[in-house]
């Protein structure tokens, strides 16, 4: 039985080909309706400025998956970020604010929900990186509602995961006090990560309804 997700009124999904030619490569977007904010997947031109932000240590004193990363291990990691396999097996996007590259989000990783499960359904790990001088205005929340939404309902997650590590104060207050989940404190995982979080269709549904984040002809 196919479920049937009541229509979203916050985003706009978008796909289209970018450059010319035999060049041209198919990207998805995935722009707000209410702030100057775009996910895009990643294109060749878009990894000078990716790898910039994921060697600041700004961006990345709290994100161990990266933090000692040389450079040529980011160039190496960024061009697997625009790979798309089948099944995906990861989504990744840059974040744009007012048409500039300012972080990056999506699906570092895609899965199974019970790992060598094959009858399970699928998961993504969701993580957000922004540069300082656009934190505190919006667009971390607006980014993790869109991707939340869009994984759930589009590449048909069972869970979205998040997770991060006790120093990251600000992500932890994004989803405590902003999203109103629950924290669940664990053993640490090979990032680092002792901070948790897990969102279904059923809490989402709720939330996106007390936000009115949903089409009212279809509550």
């Amino acid at each position: 039985m196919i479920q049937k997700f009541p229509t979203q009124n916050f985003y706009t999904y978008h796909r289209g080909l970018e450059g010319v030619g035999d060049d041209r490569l198919k990207t998805i977007a995935l722009t707000s309706n209410t702030l100057p904010l775009t996910l895009r997947t990643i294109l060749p031109s878009d990894i000078p400025v990716l790898t910039q932000i994921l060697l600041s240590p700004a961006n990345v004193q709290d994100d161990l998956s990266v933090s000692n990363s040389t450079p040529q291990e980011i160039a190496n990691m960024l061009q697997g970020w625009m790979k798309m396999t089948t099944p995906m097996s990861r989504f990744n996007l840059i974040v744009l604010v007012s048409g500039i590259v300012v972080g990056c989000s999506g699906f570092g990783w895609i899965g199974l929900v019970k790992e060598g499960d094959e009858g399970c359904g699928r998961a993504g790990a969701l993580g957000i990186m922004l540069n300082p001088e656009v934190r505190g205005k919006g667009y971390a929340l607006e980014s993790l509602r869109i991707c939340i939404d869009f994984g759930l309902r589009k590449l048909a997650f069972e869970e979205v995961r998040i997770s991060t590590n006790g120093k990251n104060v600000a992500m932890r207050g994004l989803m405590e006090g902003r999203l109103g989940l629950p924290t669940e404190v664990g053993e640490k995982d090979r990032f680092g990560n002792d901070l948790h979080w897990v969102i279904r269709w059923p809490w989402w549904l709720d939330f996106a309804r007390g936000e009115g984040i949903l089409a009212l002809d279809e509550e």
